[in-house]
């Protein structure tokens, strides 16, 4: 109980940091989207479309490519 109420202490004590960078606000408003995107179409192929997007959405972001010339 006292490790999930440090994280929960730890999340509300970062909340104002995190959601600074206009790319971050972007991030979870996309998230949030494809979350309730089920609530308000049966349509397959849209949720195809929008699960593969955010698959290779996180892919892009999580190659750490150094750039060296």
């Amino acid at each position: 109980m006292d490790l999930i109420l440090f994280y929960l202490r730890k999340l509300l004590r970062t909340q104002n940091e995190v959601l600074v960078l206009p790319s971050r606000v972007a991030v979870v408003l996309f998230f949030l989207f494809v979350l309730l995107l089920p609530m308000f179409t049966k349509d397959t192929y849209i949720l195809r479309i929008f699960t593969l997007t955010s698959i290779f959405a996180l892919l892009a972001a999580s190659w750490d490519l150094p750039l060296r010339f």
